[in-house]
């Protein structure tokens, strides 16, 4: 039977342990999607981190500003429209306004507000 013999240095060890990265912090992580828009276009394209096309959708008017806030994809339109989608899969969860008080306040843009948000294109 052989023994194992170990050379414990003291030195390496007191080196080994000092040498240690540090540990990751532990707080919240940014967003792992972002949205983009072109300037005066109706498309917004949501990335992941890493880069890979998530989807495209095609709002009924120019895109103003569009951001992902948690789980949640917000678009504003140049004309005031404002939605919200959900930021994995494109559906849209809320418009505003919607297209009844669109219809109430501005009968003259009621042609633009019903061809409000269509077309979900998913990248595979």
């Amino acid at each position: 039977m052989s023994t194992i013999k170990s050379s414990w240095n003291e030195d390496r060890v007191a080196a080994s342990y000092c040498n240690r990265r540090p540990a990751k912090k532990q707080g919240p992580r940014p967003s792992a999607l972002y949205a983009q828009h072109k300037i005066n276009t109706d498309i917004v394209t949501v990335f992941t981190r890493r880069g890979r096309e998530v989807y495209t959708r095609r709002f009924g008017d120019v895109i103003l500003s569009s951001r992902i806030d948690g789980d949640d994809l917000k678009v504003e339109t140049v004309n005031g429209g404002r939605y919200v989608c959900d930021a994995w899969t494109g559906e849209l969860l809320e418009a505003w306004p919607a297209t009844e008080t669109a219809t109430k306040t501005a009968p003259e843009k009621v042609s633009a507000m019903s061809e409000a948000p269509t077309g979900v294109f998913v990248a595979a």
